[in-house]
Formats: C-alpha cells, structure tokens, sequence
C-alpha cells in the first residue's frame, strides 16, 4: 500500500501508533521499562488504555516495534549503501555499513545512558559483544538457536548493568 492508496484513517492510525511508540520510548529510557505502565503510555500519548491496546495488546509488542524500527532505518541505509556501490571498494562498502550501523546504535543507547560521553564507547562495545555472541554461536555447531538467544540476552544485560 502506498501513501496515495492509504485512506486518512490509515494514515490516523499509523501515525497515532507511531507516537505511542516515540512516548513510550521515551518513558522507557527515563523510568525504565518495568516501571512504565501502560496507563502511564496511554496517558501521554493522550489516548485511553482501551485504545492503547487495540494498537498494542501487549506492552512488551512496542518493544518489537522499536526494533523493526530501527531494522528498517538501517535496511534504507543499506539500500542506499547499495545504490552506491559501484563507486566503493568492498572495504570502504563495510567501514560504512559498519559506521552506520554504529550511528543508529549510538542514537538507540542515547536515551538510556546518562553519561552522553560515552554513548558511543557504548554502543562499539554492545556492537563488539553482538558480533562476538554472533561468530561463537555459527561456529558451534553443538548449540542450538535458542543458545544465541539467551547468550545475547544474558551478555547484553551485564554490559548494559555495568554502563548504569
């Protein structure tokens, strides 16, 4: 569907749904996750909890759509990326991958870590820690999905614990 397709409606709701997830975001990185309510979201966003859950039926799905988000913010980069690389050597195509992938990080982490200095330290050491869990787990063949699952979770959390 495209924007010339979609009906006012459409576009209400998307864009509705789009705020609840900026107000949430925000909430989230000010009081933390478990301690945002629901009612705290719909209030802000200035909707009914009835309402928030027709977009959301469960608060942990703005999670889900934080990060498709910000996949799809790097996917556009990428097909950006992509249209430019006749003009890139393969090194200078993953230093660019790379510094953009780090940029979106370094934006994410910025509305969790206090010390603004150190964001970017931050997001390179989450990064190094995703590739990191990422190698191990496709060069051991004896753990299954669910190993990279819990690992990076489990990593992630401590880098996290140790930032705040």
């Amino acid at each position: 569907m495209t924007a010339k397709t979609t009906t006012l409606r459409e576009r209400q709701r998307l864009m509705t749904k789009s705020e609840i997830v900026r107000l949430a975001f925000e909430l989230f990185a000010k009081r933390g996750y478990e301690d945002v309510t629901v009612e705290m979201i719909a209030e802000s966003a200035g909707i009914s909890r009835a309402t928030f859950f027709n977009y959301f039926p469960k608060k942990d799905l703005i999670l889900h759509e934080l990060a498709a988000t910000r996949a799809e913010r790097i996917r556009q980069a990428f097909a950006t990326l992509r249209d430019q690389t006749q003009t890139f050597t393969r090194a200078d195509l993953l230093r660019i991958i790379l510094e953009k992938a780090l940029d979106v990080l370094t934006e994410a982490l910025s509305n969790f870590i206090c010390d603004k200095s150190s964001t970017r330290l931050v997001a390179e050491t989450l990064f190094c820690v995703f590739l990191g869990t990422m190698l191990e787990w496709l060069m051991r063949e004896d753990v299954p999905e669910q190993w990279l699952v819990e690992t990076m979770q489990v990593r992630v959390q401590f880098l996290l614990g140790a930032v705040q």
